[in-house]
């Protein structure tokens, strides 16, 4: 479930420029495996640790006997103790899972099975993007940090292209072309296998820049010229409750 991690705000010298690419996110009939994967591999890591540690923490689950990874992550934090660092949490972790990883026993129904270390792979890319990268990029955010935008950026969209891989080949390559053209930070978001990506400028250059990255994307990407949009905005406001 969704929980409050913190209010960040972005600055006002910064603007984002939406890529929306034009490709079909494909999420039915061939692709269907590769999109369900991510979400089960997730669900089969938090399965494994649970197998690893001889069963699941008690108390305090969304779905009682099966912890999804977040709960993972929270349980053994609180195990090592609030001084824990991260590096110690996705060790743990990390080869516990790898106990059991052994390409045999899990998979994503009684037919096939994971390769070997998929599990554990899966796992720490979700601890790098949940526990390391969205944090730090938040606040790299927050503080006008470009350099740090950039580089938390870059480091998320690496991962989700080679560990992830919920990416297409246009998603993988439109966050680099931005950065190459002079954005501080660029990633793709969203579910996968299509889709769009973001790119944040300094305010004042967001409309040259979206040309530029429009006119890339279109020369390496031709038949999403009809279909493809590029353009600027600034994020709303978060979640707002309203009461009498």
């Amino acid at each position: 479930p969704t929980t409050y991690e913190g209010a960040y705000s972005f600055p006002r010298s910064w603007i984002l420029v939406i890529a929306v690419s034009g490709a079909l996110a494909e999420k039915t009939g061939e692709a269907m495996a590769d999109y369900n994967n991510a979400a089960f591999l997730a669900r089969d890591a938090a399965m494994a640790w649970c197998d690893s540690v001889g069963g699941p923490p008690t108390g305090g689950l969304f779905v009682p006997g099966r912890p999804n990874l977040a709960e993972v992550v929270r349980h053994v934090r609180s195990e090592l103790g609030s001084d824990a660092k991260d590096e110690a949490v996705r060790a743990a972790i990390s080869s516990a899972i790898a106990r059991v990883d052994d390409g045999l026993r899990y998979g994503p129904n009684e037919k096939s099975r994971y390769k070997r270390g998929a599990l554990q792979e899966r796992f720490e890319q979700f601890f790098d993007e949940s526990e390391i990268i969205t944090p730090n990029l938040a606040k790299a955010i927050a503080a006008g940090d470009a350099e740090a935008v950039g580089r938390w950026s870059d480091e998320g969209h690496r991962q989700t292209v080679e560990k992830l891989r919920n990416t297409i080949p246009e998603t993988a390559w439109l966050p680099p072309a931005a950065r190459q053209l002079g954005a501080l930070g660029a990633s793709a978001f969203g579910a996968g296998f299509g889709g769009s990506c973001w790119a944040i400028v300094k305010a004042g250059e967001e409309e040259a820049f979206a040309e530029s990255w429009r006119r890339a994307y279109i020369e390496s990407f031709p038949k999403w010229e009809q279909t493809s949009q590029f353009f600027p905005m600034a994020p709303g406001p978060g979640v707002v409750c309203f009461s009498r």
